[in-house]
Formats: C-alpha cells, structure tokens, sequence
C-alpha cells in the first residue's frame, strides 16, 4: 500500500508529463475502437444492403441451377413449396423469381441483364428495391409487359422513363424468345454495378415469353436474423431433399472474403495505433527516469531494492493507464452511438457504390470487443513499461544523487 500511494503521488508530481500519457491512452483506446466500427460498419452495411435488395438470406433451386442458370430448370409446384418454407417461424418472406438470363436492347445500345419476373405482392416481404425508386413508379399501374431497370442500366442503353427496351432470352425449350417492354420505373440502389446489370418484369409477363405459365427457378427468404441462415436453410434441406436450399453463406462467399480482407485492415490499423501507444509511453517514461535520476538514486540509496524500483515505474504506467482505458472507452462508446445515429457522410467518395458500399457509414461495434480493446491497451502500457523499469535498475545510487 505505501508503494501504491507513493507512486499516486509520484504522477502528479509532475502534470505535464503523466497528462502526456493519460492523452495517449485515451486517444489510443479511441481511435482503436472507433476505426474497428468504422469498418465493421462498413462491412455489414454491405452485407446487409446485398441481402436485402439481391441475394436474400436463404435460396432455394433446382440442384445445380447457379451453375448454368437455365430457365428450364423450374421448381415444379412452387406454391406447395412456399407452403411448407412458411411453416418455419424464422422466416417473415418469401418471394419466388422467374429468372432469365438475356440481352437489353435499346435503339442505340445492349447490354447483358439478369431478368427477375416477380410477384410484385411477395416481392417487397424480401428486397428492399422498391425503396430505391427515383423515377416512376414500382409496378403502380397493372399494365402489360412493364419494366423496372437502374438508372446506370438506362444511361447506357440511352434511354429514360417511358422507352421501350427489348428483352431477348431463352425460353423453356431452348429457343431465343424476346419481347418488348416500357420502362415505367427508374432505381438507383448501393450497388452500382448491379445496378447496370439487373432489371424486374412481372413473372407473368415473363412466364408468357419463354413458354411456361407459372414457371418459378428461384425462391427467396427474408428470416428475422440473418445470421440464422445457416441453420434455417439445414432445417429446410431435410424438409425438401428434392431441391438445393442454400444459406447466403453459401451463395455469396464473397462476402466472407470481403469480411477476411477488411479484418485484416482493421488488425494492421490496430497495430499501427498499439505500437505508436508503446512508442509515446516508452518515450516519455525514459524521460521521466532522466529527469529523476537524483530521485530514484536517492531512494536506493536509504535501502529500495531494485525490484521495488522497478515496481514504481512499472505500477506508475499501469495507474496511467487505468486512468485513461475508462476514459478513452467513454469517450469511444460515446462517438460511436452519436455516429451511428447520424451517420457518417463519405459522398466524396461515391466510387465506393461501384462495390455495394454506401456513401453513409453508421459505425457499430458489438459490446463484447469493448473490454478485449481495453486489456490490448493495457497490456501495451504494460510491455512499453519494462524498459523504462529496466534502465532505471541499472542507475548507480551514488552518481545518480549527485545529478542534477
């Protein structure tokens, strides 16, 4: 207790230099924990806006269906299917998709699309694209052979709301079936690049066209928790042995690798943060032995053993620390919360929608890491302690009182 009160006192003997610490820890522990929510905001924006508006948290097809695509594979009694996938509690949507791959073309241009004729009733339980509408409207008017496509879609095919755009794509028995459509709806989602590449029919339009009334290759489904969708699409596996049911895990691996590669950034980023942390600790400890040279001298002297010594320096740092790890996770907990109520505006950087980034980024970080960024913090402070401890040890008690 006497060396823990000695060296309380010991730290504000001297301001200046113990606050050059504490701001350190405190700025260390926040900029750590705000970058790790910066990213991670970032990372499951993404991922949330992807399952939302394209890829849905479970898939259900013919086996081997996302290889080829073909419009022949067809789930054969759709309606029963959908029937039974309403049964599990987990899942609040479902939405079958007519699906076609095939050839936009205006007067002026084409482009390769993946045509989505959709049930404009089940279609919103699930994808949010809807939502997205900037000009027109989604589906309002019950009109024949109607359109939805992205405004990157309409600004490479040259055309605007009202134009008429031609599909062309394989039908049921392999042969080329197109058809013309107006445009009644323009959207700009997260994602450009599916933007350019996506567009909605209704599925009896499109049905029409290749030949197959009631033709449905793919099922969707919106669960309560996304990251259920493992288990949800397991459970569904063995109710259905017939078909492929799919987490988005599974069809979509590249998020995992996106999540991979922005992990690693966020570890790089907190190492950078951790080792300057140890710098500015180390280097303003070794200043503070330089300045008590005659001190530490003095107190070895009268008989401190070197352990103790090293003790106060090293008890001196950890005090520092304890001090500034709470303040600094206030400080964090706090600019994170205001943040991702606001959110942060990045339009500058509009590029980022080429990959499904959205232009605001809300940080969030799960509680848990909270206290994991704090033991780092203090673990550094620790290790970055030792060699100031350590040179103080070998200080010569009599050349070290006469320094001044």
């Amino acid at each position: 207790m006497y060396l823990l009160r000695l060296c309380w006192k010991n730290i504000w003997r001297s301001p200046v230099r113990s606050g050059v610490i504490l701001v350190a820890v405190i700025l260390g522990m926040w900029a750590g924990l705000f970058v790790m929510a910066f990213y991670n905001g970032m990372i499951r924006e993404r991922t949330r806006n992807q399952l939302n508006n394209y890829v849905g948290n479970v898939q259900i097809h013919m086996p081997g269906y996302l290889n080829e695509k073909l419009v022949s594979d067809t789930i054969p009694n759709p309606e029963q299917v959908i029937s039974s996938i309403k049964e599990n509690s987990q899942v609040i949507g479902v939405a079958p998709h007519t699906t076609a791959m095939g050839l936009a073309s205006s007067a002026t241009n084409s482009y390769g699309v993946t045509i989505s004729g959709i049930n404009t009733q089940r279609e919103p339980q699930v994808f949010d694209i809807h939502n997205y509408i900037t000009q027109g409207s989604y589906f309002g008017e019950d009109k024949k052979n109607s359109v939805v496509i992205g405004e990157a879609l309409a600004k490479r095919l040259k055309v605007n709301l009202g134009s008429k755009i031609v599909l062309t794509f394989q039908d049921v028995h392999n042969e080329i079936a197109a058809g013309a459509f107006r445009i009644t709806g323009l959207f700009r989602s997260v994602d450009k690049s599916k933007d350019e590449t996506q567009l909605y029919v209704r599925a009896r339009d499109l049905q029409r066209l290749i030949g197959a009334p009631g033709a449905v290759q793919e099922i969707f489904l919106r669960l309560d928790d996304s990251q259920s969708a493992k288990a949800v699409a397991d459970e569904l596996q063995k109710k259905l042995p017939g078909f492929e049911v799919q987490s988005w895990q599974a069809v979509a691996p590249e998020f995992q690798l996106i999540n991979d590669q922005m992990n690693l950034e966020i570890s790089i980023i907190m190492g950078i943060i951790i080792f300057a942390l140890i710098l500015a600790i180390l280097n303003t400890m070794l200043m503070a032995i330089l300045e008590r040279t005659r001190e530490l001298g003095m107190l070895m002297a009268v008989g401190m053993s070197k352990l103790r010594v090293f003790g106060m320096i090293v008890i001196e740092t950890l005090m520092l620390s304890f001090t500034g790890v709470p303040i600094g996770l206030g400080v964090a907990y706090a600019t994170i919360r205001l943040t991702h109520h606001t959110g942060i505006d990045l339009a500058f950087l509009a590029y980022g929608q080429q990959y499904g980034f959205s232009s605001v980024v809300r940080p969030e970080m799960d509680a848990n890491l909270y206290p994991i960024v704090a033991v780092m913090m203090i673990i550094a402070a620790l290790l970055a302690s030792f060699y100031p401890a350590r040179k103080a040890l070998k200080l010569r008690p009599i050349q070290a009182i006469r320094t001044w």
